[in-house]
C-alpha cells in the first residue's frame, strides 16, 4: 500500500515539474541524444513506466498495473480494458477457428457419402441384384431356414421307413464314455498289441512240432562253458568274478609276452653273428652292488595312493 501512495504522489504535477526541472539542469553539461521510438496510443504500459521518475522505476521492483485499476488511461478508460490490437487478435483467433470447424464438419459429410455410396462395378451389381443390404440378409436368413425345414423332412421320411431299433444291454450303458484320443491313439495301440501277441503266439506254435535242436559249432565248448559258469558266478558271488578277470588279465598279457618273445627269437636266428660275452670281475659286480644299494637309500619313498583313487 505504500509503494501504491508513492507511485501516486509521483504523479502530481508540482513533483512532476520539479524533477523536470532538475533533470534539465542535470542534462545541460551532456551533448548525447538518443534517438528513441515514440510510444503509441495503444502501449498504455508503457506510458506508465514512462510517465514515472527514473530513480522511481529503478530503484523500486517491477509491478504490474494491469489490474490494478490505479493508473487512467489517455482516453479515460482503465489500463485493464482490452486494446484495440487485442481485439484484433482475438477476432482474428475466432474467425480461424470457425473456418476450422466448417472444414472439419465439411470433411466429415464427405467421408459419410463415400462410405454410404460405395461405387461397385458391374459384376458386384449383378450379384447384388439392385437390392439393399438388409434386403439381401432378409433372403439370406429366409432361404437358409427354408433349406433346415427342407432337411428335416427328409430325415423324417427316413426315419418313418426305418424300422430297426438296437437293445443295449445295461452292462453297455454303463461303460464309460471314450475321448477322441483313446478313440483314435488307444483303439491304434491296442490293435497293435493284439497283431504282436497273435504273430508271438503263432510263432510259439510252429516252434512247438519242431524237434531239431542246432548245436552251435566253436573252436571248443571252452567259451560256452565258462559263459555259463560266469552266470552262475555272478549270481552267488560277484567277488570272485572280479578276481577271475584280473587272473584272465595276466594271462593275456603273459600270452603277448610270450609272442614278442617268439617273435623277436626267429628275428635272430637269421643272424649269423654271435658275439663272445665274458663275465665281469668280483670287485665289479660288488662295486656295482654297492652302488644300487647307496642309491636306493638316498631315494625318497614311494608316495602311497589313497584308497578311493
Amino acid at each position: 500500500m505504500v509503494e501504491s501512495k508513492r507511485s501516486i504522489q509521483s504523479f502530481n504535477p508540482h513533483n512532476r515539474r520539479k524533477e523536470q526541472r532538475l533533470l534539465l539542469e542535470a542534462m545541460k553539461d551532456c551533448t548525447f541524444t538518443p534517438k528513441t521510438n515514440g510510444i503509441k496510443p495503444d502501449m498504455q504500459a508503457a506510458a506508465v513506466y514512462l510517465d514515472m521518475s527514473p530513480f522511481e522505476r529503478l530503484s523500486q521492483p517491477t509491478r504490474t498495473y494491469s489490474n490494478s485499476g490505479l493508473w487512467p488511461d489517455k482516453k479515460g478508460t482503465k489500463a485493464g480494458g482490452k486494446s484495440k490490437m487485442s481485439q484484433g487478435f482475438y477476432e482474428r483467433n475466432m474467425q480461424h477457428l470457425e473456418r476450422k470447424k466448417i472444414h472439419r464438419e465439411r470433411m466429415l459429410q464427405l467421408e459419410k457419402q463415400k462410405m454410404g455410396n460405395p461405387k461397385l462395378n458391374k459384376v458386384s451389381v449383378s450379384l447384388t441384384g439392385g437390392s439393399s443390404f438388409m434386403d439381401r440378409l432378409e433372403k439370406d436368413s429366409t432361404r437358409r431356414s427354408q433349406e433346415r425345414l427342407r432337411r428335416e423332412e427328409q430325415q423324417a421320411k427316413l426315419s418313418a421307413n426305418c424300422t430297426f431299433t438296437p437293445k443295449i444291454n445295461i452292462m453297455s450303458q454303463n461303460l464309460k464314455g471314450r475321448s477322441v484320443a483313446e478313440m483314435s491313439e488307444g483303439d491304434t495301440a491296442m490293435k497293435t498289441t493284439k497283431l504282436e501277441l497273435a504273430r508271438m503266439y503263432a510263432r510259439k506254435q510252429e516252434l512247438s512240432t519242431v524237434t531239431f535242436r542246432p548245436k552251435r559249432k566253436t573252436k571248443n565248448n571252452f567259451w560256452d562253458n565258462r559263459a555259463q559258469s560266469t552266470i552262475k558266478q555272478l549270481n552267488s558271488d560277484p567277488t570272485k568274478y572280479t578276481e577271475m578277470l584280473s587272473k584272465m588279465r595276466e594271462k593275456k598279457k603273459e600270452k603277448i609276452r610270450r609272442h614278442e618273445k617268439e617273435k623277436q627269437d626267429a628275428e635272430l636266428e637269421q643272424c649269423t653273428f654271435k658275439p663272445k660275452v665274458h663275465e665281469p670281475p668280483e670287485y665289479v659286480k660288488s662295486t656295482l652292488a654297492n652302488r644300487s644299494l647307496s642309491r636306493r637309500k638316498r631315494e625318497p619313498p614311494a608316495q602311497e595312493k589313497p584308497s578311493w583313487r
